[in-house]
C-alpha cells in the first residue's frame, strides 16, 4: 500500500552492523531481509539469539523504521491511484481483505 522499502534498507543499513559488527549491502538487504519477518531475519544473522533479544531489536528496529518515516513525511503516502482502486472494488462489490506482514506497532 506504501512503497517503503527504500527507508527500510536505510535503516538496515543503519541498525544491522551495530549488531553483526559489519556493514550490510543493498543485494543482501533484498536477497535475505526485504519480505521477511524479524525473527527469521534476526536468526539467520545472529544464530542461537534469544527470544527476548529477538523481540528487543524486533522493537528497536521498527522504531528506527517509524522514525525514519516521520523524518520523511513525503516519502510515507499511499501508493497513487491506491485509494481510487480500493474504492472501485467496494463500489463493485468485490470483496476484499487487507493483510501485512508489518510489525503490530507500525
Amino acid at each position: 500500500m506504501i512503497f517503503d522499502t527504500d527507508i527500510h534498507r536505510a535503516v538496515w543499513h543503519k541498525f544491522m552492523p551495530s549488531l553483526t559488527g559489519k556493514p550490510i549491502n543493498d543485494a543482501e538487504i533484498d536477497k535475505y531481509i526485504i519480505g521477511r519477518g524479524n525473527t527469521y531475519i534476526f536468526t539467520s544473522y545472529i544464530p542461537g539469539i534469544s527470544t527476548e533479544l529477538v523481540e528487543k531489536y524486533t522493537y528497536e528496529k521498527e522504531a528506527a523504521y517509524r522514525a525514519e518515516c516521520l523524518c520523511e513525511p513525503d516519502k510515507f503516502k499511499l501508493v497513487d491511484g491506491l485509494v481510487e482502486f480500493l474504492d472501485l472494488l467496494k463500489q463493485k462489490g468485490i470483496p476484499m481483505t487487507i493483510a501485512t506482514g508489518s510489525e503490530i506497532n507500525n
